[in-house]
């Protein structure tokens, strides 16, 4: 099997090159014909926001390089197998696969100025809860069906997960975004560091220049709180949404709803506990410089005993040196902040199981409520066959047919079996069939339909029978197929 590769040449500009050697420390897209797969290969040693970039650009190299109908895969460093496996192996020992004179030439067209990022959320599930039962009925009413409003809330739901989902991916955006601006900015302060062991070597030091840099470090470091304190604000606010709810159809709803909510507010507090836990790397690199620097600082004032304009020059420096204890200090306070968001998260993940345990609990009482609701529709529609014989038309008959005896009165039941009537309802079978069926399951087109039928008031059976008819053309099963050709054989029986 062939493979393509391609790697990034500028990761801003997002532009590609293609190439039969890559690193560990690089994202590549290795493009397999055969397969009409991308597949974005993670090196061991990326940086996040490199793989992050990487899954974004593989949009991009589709319509870029016209792979139509080419779908993505990713992948890191050691998950690879069979063919693909040895690619990856010749690519990091610079023998990869060459490419083709044709596609060595470039793209067959300019690329977009920015990567499409098209987001497809799976739709929240849904939960079709039925009205409680009543504790006690002394009569028999139609069951109310559930409103429209339903149905509405629940679009209305999936409409505030997808903008809740868009929000926080937009968040996460941000936050990589001043992770990458942070690490600059530390990148910034160690050249200027050794700029000023350089300056110490000369006999002089900026010590303006500290007090800038611990003013900024403070200032990130009150960003990163009120960061921590708004994903904690956040975490309340879907606690507290979770409460309401009083029905069980909106309840459960909106408990998967917040659900999602907290797992994506969990999400973004990771990715702020691991750009903290860079800062806290990059920190440590810095105290490490400040400890260079103080070693330097150390050299510079045993040289400086004899002359009166370095111990001036000494007394800076130790200036300097608390100036640099109380940076630490700070450092210390942040990384106790720290610890605490990460107890927090803690407790947060534990209120998600229960409220995990507590939207299963719910399900499961709908689910035995649409089951009720089934029974009730039933005996329903039995009461309403249902005539009980006038007081005027009481018989008095004398026990075994001569005079005189008891007194009896008559019963008239349309679908009894004696000689009363003598009718029996052509629905009964289906009925007791439909009964079996678990409504929690996802239902085919033809028992949803049988279900919706058979539960509303008709006038005459023969008022559904087209409906019967039309159903029984399309059902697969041969038991099912049965069951409705004998309904209709005894809707048919009885109109005559």
């Amino acid at each position: 099997m062939t493979f393509r590769t391609l790697v990034i040449t500028n990761m801003n500009q997002e532009t590609f090159d293609w190439t039969t050697k890559i690193s560990e420390d690089e994202v590549a897209f290795i493009v397999s014909d055969a397969d009409k797969v991308v597949y974005v290969w993670n090196g061991q040693k990326a940086s996040n926001v490199q793989k992050y970039k990487g899954g974004t650009l593989a949009t991009k190299i589709k319509s870029l390089y016209q792979l139509y109908g080419y779908r993505t895969s990713t992948l890191n460093q050691g998950e690879e197998v069979g063919s693909l496996k040895a690619e990856i192996e010749n690519l990091l020992g610079g023998k990869g696969t060459p490419p083709g004179e044709e596609t060595a030439k470039g793209p067959p067209k300019a690329a977009p100025l920015a990567a499409e990022r098209v987001s497809r959320p799976a739709p929240a599930p849904v939960s079709h809860a039925a009205p409680a039962r009543a504790a006690h009925v002394e009569s028999v009413a139609s069951p109310r069906v559930p409103e429209p409003a339903a149905d509405r809330r629940v679009e209305e739901l999936e409409a505030e997960l997808e903008s809740e989902k868009k929000k926080s991916q937009h968040k996460l955006a941000k936050l990589k975004e001043d992770a990458d601006a942070a690490k600059e900015s530390f990148e910034k302060q160690i050249a200027e560091l050794n700029a000023e062991i350089a300056a110490a070597r000369k006999g002089t030091v900026d010590v303006g220049k500290y007090n800038a840099e611990i003013a900024q470090l403070k200032g990130e470091k009150d960003s990163l709180n009120v960061l921590v304190e708004g994903l904690k604000k956040e975490l309340e606010q879907k606690e507290d949404e979770a409460k309401g709810g009083a029905d069980a159809d909106k309840k459960v709803a909106a408990l998967q709803a917040e659900l999602d909510g907290l797992k994506g507010a969990k999400a973004k507090l990771a990715d702020a506990e691991a750009a903290k836990a860079g800062l806290e790397r990059q920190n440590a690199d810095l105290a490490g410089k400040v400890s260079s620097l103080e070693a330097e600082i150390a050299v510079l004032k045993a040289k400086a005993e004899g002359s009166d304009a370095q111990k001036g020059a000494a007394g800076e420096v130790d200036g300097l040196k608390k100036q640099v204890e109380s940076l630490q200090k700070d450092l210390a306070d942040e990384r106790r902040k720290s610890k605490e968001a990460l107890d927090k998260v803690a407790e947060s993940e534990e209120k998600l199981k229960k409220l995990e345990n507590k939207a299963a609990s719910a399900k499961e009482e709908s689910h035995i409520a649409q089951r009720e609701l089934i029974v009730q529709k039933e005996a329903a529609k039995q009461m309403e066959g249902l005539d009980f014989a006038s007081l005027d038309e009481v018989e008095t008959k004398p026990p075994g047919g001569g005079g005189g005896g008891g007194a009896g009165l008559a019963f008239v039941n349309p679908y009894s079996g004696g000689e009363l009537g003598g009718e029996i309802d052509p629905l009964t079978d289906l009925r007791s069939f439909l009964n079996t069926v678990d409504p929690s399951k996802p239902l085919d087109p033809e028992l949803k339909s049988l279900l919706d039928i058979v539960s509303k008031k008709i006038e005459s059976d023969t008022d559904i029978l087209p409906d019967l008819q039309k159903i029984k053309k399309k059902v697969k099963d041969k038991k099912l197929e049965s069951l409705l050709d004998g309904t209709i054989k005894k809707i048919k029986d009885a109109g005559k």
